[in-house]
């Protein structure tokens, strides 16, 4: 019975670092005060999405002090945004050149 409680925390912990993700992104902060009128409920989540600010800060102390990873600034949002547009669109390309027929 208990051994969906370390897949909850994960889910919980990975969760909380997307939110503050969001949060340093774009700017969105999401209002504690309207999702939880009782103190106690407010502060408990203001815990759970400062831990995620705490694992994401982690993250990108991380990702600065790797061989791994390098600044690029000709990455943009729009770059980003349209990059799962175009690997699907060359997921069709090969399914269409195997096939011979389209999705």
């Amino acid at each position: 019975m208990l051994g969906f409680l370390p897949d909850l925390a994960l889910l919980a912990f990975l969760s909380s670092t997307v939110l503050a993700g969001v949060r340093r992104t774009t700017g969105q902060t999401l209002q504690t005060r309207q999702l939880v009128t009782n103190a106690l409920g407010a502060q408990a989540l203001s815990f759970y999405l400062g831990v995620g600010e705490w694992a994401l800060e982690r993250l990108a102390g991380y990702a600065r002090g790797s061989k791994y990873f390098a600044y690029d600034p000709a990455v943009t949002a729009n770059l980003v945004k349209n990059q799962p547009r175009e690997l699907l669109e060359d997921i069709k390309g090969e399914f269409k050149k195997m096939t011979g027929e389209s999705l």
